[in-house]
């Protein structure tokens, strides 16, 4: 599902020890109370009220400001408690928290007969279904098990073409789902927790549908 990360500033947000996940969920539902605080988003110099759409810093002296809509979900639920505990560890510290956005910009997917002698993007812009990047980025390691047609079928890539065309055969389309299955059989990773939700659902429906009718997808990266 699409989150936003929280780390330390001065950390790498590369390294997955060094910061946590909240959903997207979470964060919208405390958006409204954020909008009534002013917070310093990367590249401006004035305050602006709530999170921006990429990064902000959340200073040390901002940090009750958000720990107080915090306050206002549920404490019940894991995910309240996990950025509580990193709040409280920056106001020990007396430390800058970064917040990053999920990056939205979409790979674009569609499901037709056969593939085309030549692909023309604006032939299926209409008909597109679209997954938000993060969610290809984060879970690479899972797709990248599954070889499929970069360009042209005389060409094999590991996983999802980034930056160009994927032919995926209702067999690779199979292949798929079978990585994405054994990915999250037993793993209790916070990797995994955060694969599931409405990204992992919605490409699974592609991939099922295109095995199922035996069809082929098409895939346009960024």
């Amino acid at each position: 599902m699409l989150n936003h990360k929280f780390y330390f500033d001065g950390s790498d947000d590369s390294d997955e020890t060094r910061y946590i996940r909240i959903s997207d969920m979470l964060i919208e539902k405390m958006r409204p109370d954020l909008c009534r605080y002013r917070f310093m988003w990367s590249g401006d110099e004035q305050l602006q009220y709530g999170l921006s759409q990429s990064i902000i810093i959340i200073r040390w002296e901002e940090l009750k400001q958000f720990e107080n809509c915090l306050l206002k979900q549920s404490l019940q639920n894991n995910e309240c408690r996990k950025l509580m505990a990193l709040i409280h560890r920056a106001l020990e510290e007396e430390a800058d928290l970064i917040h990053r956005a999920p990056d939205c910009m979409p790979h674009e997917f569609v499901i037709c007969s056969e593939f085309p002698e030549e692909i023309h993007y604006n032939n299926y812009k209409d008909s597109f279904i679209k997954l938000p990047y993060q969610f290809i980025m984060e879970n690479y390691n899972v797709f990248k098990q599954v070889k499929m047609y970069w360009e042209s079928t005389e060409r094999k890539g590991d996983g999802f073409n980034y930056y160009g065309e994927t032919l995926i055969t209702s067999n690779m389309a199979q292949d798929l789902l079978e990585a994405m299955k054994d990915y999250l059989q037993n793993n209790t990773s916070e990797q995994a927790e955060y694969f599931v939700g409405r990204e992992y659902e919605l490409l699974a429906d592609i991939l099922r549908k295109a095995v199922e009718e035996e069809k082929v997808i098409l895939h346009f990266g960024i």
